[in-house]
């Protein structure tokens, strides 16, 4: 039987990726980013936002390690970090009610 209980150490680190997350346009970047690499323009066109806002939510998920960014050729690609927040988003999906 597996073991769920989050140690006392742990608590902190996972409370702050799950405030990372709790944005609805942070999730959504999360759940595009599963399908594929992405750069800044092609989020905005996926999700029908703004650059100014999805430039705004990708920092917080950076600094948490959540999503990295590759520069190459003046050309930023974001891509997920963590691929276990695959597991997390589809989780996430079968919750809805």
């Amino acid at each position: 039987m597996p073991d769920y209980r989050i140690s006392e150490i742990k608590a902190p680190v996972l409370a702050d990726i799950l405030k990372g997350l709790a944005h609805p346009l942070r999730l959504q970047i999360i759940s595009v980013l599963c399908d594929s690499n992405m750069c800044v323009n092609d989020l905005c066109d996926t999700l029908n936002v703004r650059q100014a806002h999805v430039s705004q939510h990708l920092t917080p998920l950076r600094h948490l390690g959540l999503v990295s960014v590759d520069r190459t050729g003046g050309k930023a690609t974001y891509s997920l970090a963590e691929p276990q927040l695959k597991q997390l988003i589809k989780c996430l999906m079968s919750c809805e009610h």
